[in-house]
C-alpha cells in the first residue's frame, strides 16, 4: 500500500491520513507479537539438552560451505515439510543477516538464535540431586498409598475370629458372626469384602498380603 501511493512531504505539523497510521500501526504491533512468539520458542530450544546452535547451523548448512543462502535455506525448509517461494526465503535471510552480504555466517546465525533472556542450565550434580529427590518423593508417596484390596482387618486378627469359641462368640458384648469383633469401647470395622463363610479364598493369605 506504501509502495503504490504517491510520495507526499510532511511538514513538522501535519501527519498522515488516518489509514496509513492505522496501517503502521498494524505493522508494529504484528512485528512485536512476532518478536514475543520467537523468543519464546527459542527459549524452549535453549532448554532442550540436546540443543546447541552449531547443531542446527549445520543441519541448514548440509554441505559445509560455512554459509546459510537462499538455496541450503529452502532445502532445508523443503525437508521439514515448508515450500517457501523465493521471496519469503529471501526475507528469512535478510532479517538474520546484519552484514548485508546475503548470506549468513555461524555469527549471524548464533545471534539470531540466542533468546533475549538465556535460560540458567543447572549443573550435573545439582540435576542428580534433582532426580534423587524425585526419586525419594515417588517412593514415599507409593509407600503412603494404601490399596483398595488390603482387608480391613488384618489376616491374624481375622484368623483369631474365625476360630473363636461358641462361648466367646455367643457372648452378649459379641455377635455371632465371625467376621465381626467389637468390644464396648470399640467401634466395629467394616465387614470382609472379598471372601464369604460359603467361600475359601482363591490365595492363600501370603500369596494374598503379596498381591496386596
Amino acid at each position: 500500500m506504501t509502495l503504490d501511493r504517491p510520495s507526499r512531504f510532511c511538514s513538522r505539523y501535519e501527519s498522515l491520513p488516518y489509514d496509513i497510521e492505522r496501517a503502521l500501526l498494524d505493522i508494529l504491533e504484528k512485528e512485536v507479537d512476532l518478536m514475543r512468539r520467537l523468543d519464546i520458542l527459542k527459549r524452549e530450544l535453549e532448554m532442550r539438552y540436546d540443543f546447541s546452535s552449531l547443531a542446527a547451523y549445520r543441519s541448514i548448512d548440509r554441505y559445509n560451505d560455512g554459509r546459510i543462502n537462499t538455496f541450503n535455506m529452502g532445502t532445508f525448509l523443503r525437508s521439514c515439510g515448508h515450500y517457501a517461494s523465493e521471496t519469503e526465503l529471501l526475507a528469512i535471510v535478510r532479517r538474520i543477516d546484519t552484514d548485508g552480504d546475503a548470506q549468513l555466517s555461524y555469527a549471524e546465525f548464533s545471534d539470531y538464535i540466542r533468546s533475549t533472556n538465556p535460560p540458567i542450565r543447572p549443573s550435573y550434580a545439582e540435576q542428580e540431586r534433582a532426580a534423587s529427590a524425585e526419586r525419594y518423593r515417588r517412593r514415599l508417596l507409593e509407600s503412603r498409598n494404601t490399596s483398595p484390596l488390603r482387608p480391613a482387618t488384618s489376616p491374624r486378627c481375622f484368623s483369631a475370629t474365625r476360630h473363636a469359641s461358641p462361648m466367646r462368640a455367643s457372648s452378649p458384648l459379641r455377635p455371632s458372626s465371625p467376621y465381626r469383633h467389637t468390644s464396648p469401647m470399640r467401634p466395629s470395622p467394616e465387614p470382609m469384602r472379598y471372601s464369604s463363610p460359603s467361600r475359601k479364598p482363591i490365595l492363600m493369605r501370603g500369596e494374598e498380603d503379596q498381591l496386596v
